[in-house]
């Protein structure tokens, strides 16, 4: 199965999250408004990892490319 990624705004909390699904696994990650490449992981549910470097390198490159349809730069 392939791999979604969907970036996500929290009005409540004022900050972005990103979320990653693949297959029967995900991983939600708090995104820092300033620096978009300051990702935390949240939570997690299944078989994947969260400090996975391939899972964390896809993460990172989709925040950038989604703050930069934003025009928030960083």
């Amino acid at each position: 199965m392939k791999v979604k990624l969907k970036l996500f705004y929290a009005p409540i909390e004022e900050c972005y999250y990103i979320h990653y699904f693949k297959d029967y696994s995900f991983i939600l990650y708090k995104v820092e408004n300033i620096n978009p490449l300051n990702i935390m992981p949240i939570e997690s549910f299944g078989v994947v990892h969260t400090a996975d470097r391939t899972i964390v390198k896809l993460v990172e490159e989709f925040a950038i490319a989604e703050f930069e349809k934003l025009n928030f730069g960083y």
